[in-house]
């Protein structure tokens, strides 16, 4: 393989969007400890694939969880995480 296709397969993955995100990627994203993600996995708020043994996170599982927890800030609403806080 010669450096021109190596180059030009660099720039290819470049613009490929993102389709998983790991823990700490989805911590971060979320303002959240790691520990408190693992907590909102355990709890069953956030639910990731497991492929190769490893927890995974689409956006779509992402952007569900934000849409949720809007939901449940609201006044109104009924639901209620109940996720220890990290100490």
């Amino acid at each position: 393989m010669s450096t021109q296709t190596i180059e030009v397969e660099d720039r290819q993955a470049a613009t490929l969007p993102k389709l998983t995100y790991t823990m700490l990627e989805v911590s971060k994203m979320l303002g959240i400890s790691y520990a408190t993600t693992q907590k909102l996995v355990q709890a069953g708020h956030l639910h990731p694939i497991a492929p190769f043994r490893m927890r995974l996170f689409t956006r779509a599982e992402v952007d569900r969880f934000l849409a949720r927890s809007s939901r449940c800030g609201s006044p109104n609403s009924r639901c209620r995480p109940n996720v220890a806080r990290d100490r």
